[in-house]
């Protein structure tokens, strides 16, 4: 028995069974009015951490804090028994909450404890959700080295009784879905199935088993391309989480539903589902769920020419990767598509009626004289026309009252691409001049940083804005970069004579990116500074020309230095203003066009970088 050490990547004591769901809930609200009458530390420790588990499916957020109540507690009586089971289930928590970096860094400090306490079940148990917490966090290589840790130390025979079977089905499970994630199909079939068999033959009542296990058999089947056999899985998983009203598993099993209905060619439950688990990730912050259902919603509409939907989507599944959605942002997307989830039923219910009103027609005018039924067909036709008219007319409403709320959300995540390291590094600039007493620095820097909030976040409204707008927020960026780097970045704006900066529009924040990648990647390189040119002239009637020049390092000696974050921004920004660029393009069948040229001196030296943007106007 000592060697069976629950490893899976849940425990008894962080998921309930279908019998104890109720009452251990009931048993937390009971907990929860006799604790302040509670006067024992351990009592109130362990109540803390029973509370706290009956939130793990509920609210993530609020077992984090009841369990974090338990742990400060468990410190000041010196219990590390109990801080070691505090903490373990703190760790799974912040890993169904999407706190993958915190779930691991918690659980390493766990099995420290563990190995100090030489709590061996403990420290294997943390193993387990480590795994996890890799798996979530996007690291298979590191899941499947923890899973197979956890796998190995339980198989060395075979299980004796109930709750070792529930070792060994949790241990297959999490193992099986780390091979799946990796796309090792027949390894994941074998230790998936293998799980399921062990759930079935035992009749294990684990409240996760019950819906997770079948939405991975489902999943793993469904990508062996056996659509049909894996639809029944995906079913069970489906019908069990919502009986368990268990909202993660729920967002799951209409995924999985999802992409059967996408294999199996029907756009209609497709669309219907990849909305519903899009609303349900959206409520629930999980990005990744967030990213796949938008990401299937952009490649539909994309494929049948529905480019502002696409672009919606396309919006929402870049924001997605990099988990940087606005609250309100998150709000009017689920309003958006809440509404056309509606109006998907609606149209659905609607073509439904109007189908058993016709075969009442056509049962009608078979019983009739040939006179009658001549007439009913010519009633029937009329009214068709009339129905289908009356049908038009509502979907140009709606479909006239989505474009007016998409035009507002559509291209705020794209726009809102300002780096949030700017802006955190601005107010350490407004801290330091304040610290050193720099009155004047400061309030000419805030009053700067003001101002480039406020013309972001009224761009952010419009899909096209005035020259003169942009260029001004490119000065004002531009100048806040030189205050904090001391005026190692000169610049210059030059605009052609001919050019009226107050009629023409172009897209916002679109040259942004490039600015700031001239700044950081190519002035801020040299030791002594550099300038950067803007030049603004029209190429033709139709053709606004903008060259971002600097006199840096160039591309080759910035990719040398290969600094990992700034490397990682660079890619992400400009990926995401070319991906813009194409889908702008697509969508009002214009030609902007991006080329970067290498500069060299006379004496063939890297002489820095030059960006010309070409805009239809």
């Amino acid at each position: 028995m000592s060697k069976l050490i629950c490893v899976v990547m849940f425990v008894a004591t962080a998921y309930l069974s279908y019998g104890q769901a109720g009452n251990l809930i009931r048993e937390s609200d009971s907990l929860m009015r006799i604790l302040p009458m509670l006067t024992s530390d351990t009592a109130r420790v362990d109540a803390l951490v029973t509370i706290s588990k009956t939130w793990i499916s509920r609210d993530p957020s609020k077992g984090i804090l009841y369990n974090k109540e338990a742990i400060a507690l468990a410190e000041k009586i010196n219990d590390s028994g109990r801080k070691g089971q505090a903490m373990l289930v703190l760790g799974y928590q912040y890993s169904v909450y999407g706190q993958t970096a915190k779930a691991i860094e918690t659980l390493q400090e766990t099995i420290h404890l563990a190995q100090q306490n030489k709590n061996s079940q403990l420290e294997q148990t943390a193993v387990a959700f480590i795994s996890t917490a890799y798996s979530r966090q996007g690291d298979l290589e590191n899941a499947l080295k923890y899973a197979l840790q956890a796998y190995q130390h339980l198989s060395a025979g075979p299980p004796q009784n109930p709750n070792e079977v529930e070792h060994y089905a949790g241990a297959s499970m999490n193992l099986g879905e780390v091979y799946l994630r990796l796309g090792i199909l027949d390894s994941a079939y074998h230790y998936i199935s293998q799980s399921y068999g062990h759930v079935e033959q035992a009749r294990l009542t684990n409240r996760y088993f019950a819906f997770h296990i079948p939405l991975l058999m489902g999943e793993n089947i469904l990508r062996l391309n056996q659509p049909q056999k894996a639809l029944a899985y995906i079913k069970e998983g489906l019908k069990n989480a919502q009986s368990l009203n268990d909202n993660t598993g729920i967002v799951e099993g209409q995924l999985n539903l999802a992409n059967y209905y996408q294999q199996t060619n029907q756009p209609d439950s497709l669309v219907s589902n990849a909305l519903r688990a899009l609303h349900g990730a959206q409520q629930l912050k999980k990005y990744e769920a967030i990213r796949e259902a938008s990401s299937m919603l952009r490649e539909w509409y994309e494929k049948n020419k529905d480019l502002k939907k696409a672009l919606y989507y396309n919006d929402i599944t870049n924001a997605a990767k990099d988990s940087l959605i606005n609250k309100d942002q998150i709000k009017e997307g689920q309003k958006l598509i809440f509404k056309e989830q509606q109006y998907q039923e609606k149209l659905t219910s609607a073509r439904t009626a109007y189908q058993n009103r016709l075969i009442v027609y056509l049962l009608i005018g078979g019983l009739a004289i040939f006179l009658l039924v001549a007439v009913i067909l010519f009633l029937n036709n009329r009214r068709k026309q009339k129905d289908n008219q009356l049908l038009q007319n509502e979907i140009k409403l709606q479909e006239a009252e989505f474009v007016g709320k998409l035009a507002e959300t559509e291209m705020t995540a794209l726009r809102a691409q300002m780096n949030p390291h700017f802006i955190f590094n601005c107010l350490n600039s407004i801290k330091l001049y304040t610290l050193e007493n720099n009155s004047v620095s400061a309030s000419e820097f805030l009053t700067k940083f003001s101002r480039l909030i406020r013309l972001v976040l009224e761009n952010s409204r419009s899909e096209k804005v005035t020259l003169d707008n942009e260029l001004e927020t490119l000065q004002l960026y531009i100048e806040m970069e030189a205050m904090r780097f001391k005026n190692k970045v000169k610049y210059q704006i030059q605009v052609d004579e001919n050019i009226d900066t107050q009629y023409i529009e172009i897209p916002p924040l679109l040259l942004q990116p490039y600015v700031e990648n001239a700044i950081w990647h190519g002035l801020m390189q040299k030791e002594e500074g550099g300038t950067l040119s803007i030049a603004v002239s029209l190429v033709n009637e139709s053709t606004l020309q903008v060259n971002i020049t600097d006199d840096g390092i160039g591309r080759a000696a910035a990719s040398e230095l290969k600094s990992k974050s700034a490397t990682r921004h660079k890619s992400f920004g400009l990926k995401m203003t070319s991906e813009r660029i194409g889908l702008i393009n697509k969508l009002y069948n214009s030609e902007t066009q991006v080329r970067i040229l290498d500069l060299v001196d006379s004496e063939n030296q890297p002489a820095g970088t030059r960006v010309e943007v070409n805009i239809p106007v």
